[in-house]
């Protein structure tokens, strides 16, 4: 059989072929940022949930101290951690023990106002009077 009589069809791809790979290539480079993207929003947000989570037990543990050492305890503040400034706030909170008193700590951005929500919000509990 001689090279020149084979058939057209089988020396390469077809039009729709190429596109069809073109079109897949594109898919699963798509779908692998849109993967990245949403890794890196979401280390973005633990990272900060972390921090905040730091700051509200310092707090707490620090209002506990000031209240054992009988000094004025602050119930709001300003704070840095990771590079970032965070505002808090403590509240007592209901609990049905009397023994116990409950606190609030609820840790915001620098940049957001009370009244929007909290990144974090830890509860802690300290021996009632």
């Amino acid at each position: 059989m001689k090279a020149g009589s084979r058939n057209r069809r089988t020396r390469g791809f077809t039009l729709i072929e190429v596109l069809m790979a073109l079109f897949l290539i594109a898919l699963v480079i798509g779908v692998a940022s849109k993967v990245a993207g949403n890794s890196v929003r979401n280390m973005t947000l633990i990272r900060e949930t972390t921090f905040a989570r730091w700051v509200a037990l310092n707090q707490l543990e620090l209002y506990r101290i000031a209240r054992q050492t009988g000094e004025a305890a602050g119930t709001r503040g300003e704070e840095e951690m990771g590079n970032m400034q965070w505002r808090w706030v403590i509240e007592p909170d209901d609990t049905t023990a009397e023994i116990l008193k409950g606190l609030k700590v609820s840790v915001y951005r620098a940049d957001d106002d009370f009244n929007s929500d909290p990144v974090v919000t830890v509860k802690g509990f300290e021996a009632g009077e």
